[in-house]
């Protein structure tokens, strides 16, 4: 009789971490079928992220050269991202992007910062780098 209990204790506990190991190898499969998916749903990198980093924290020249000067000039396309971040005089600085049309579209509102930092450079390199993955970037200051 004894014998038997224990037979059966072993049975029941055999059959409960069969069922808990094919738990988990089920949800690791899940798991790991839902990374494959996420990684081929990635969208491939441009071959170039242009990032562009201007101080107009002065009072002479032009007071917005990214609008009167370089929105002419710099456009995204479908092998490059443009990223700007600008600090004008007495304004917060802001992140763009800037569009195929020249449209630029605001992305972070970063506040009065000091562009003469490194740290706000390589943040900003970083956020371009994080946001628009390309094979190579650019860096205009």
């Amino acid at each position: 009789m004894k014998m038997r209990k224990i037979k059966s204790r072993v049975f029941k506990t055999g059959a409960v971490v069969f069922i808990l190991l094919g738990v988990l190898i089920a949800n690791a499969q899940a798991a790991n079928a839902e990374v494959k998916k996420v990684l081929t749903n990635k969208p491939a990198n441009k071959p170039w992220t242009t990032l562009y980093y201007i101080d107009s924290d002065y009072s002479g020249g032009c007071a917005d050269p990214l609008q009167e000067v370089l929105i002419d000039e710099i456009s995204s396309t479908s092998n490059i991202n443009v990223v700007v971040i600008q600090d004008k005089l007495n304004e917060p600085a802001f992140t763009y992007y800037v569009d195929e049309n020249h449209n630029v579209t605001v992305l972070q509102d970063l506040g009065e910062v000091n562009m003469a930092d490194w740290q706000v450079l390589q943040d900003f390199i970083a956020f371009g780098k994080q946001n628009y993955p390309a094979d190579r970037y650019l860096l205009w200051v």
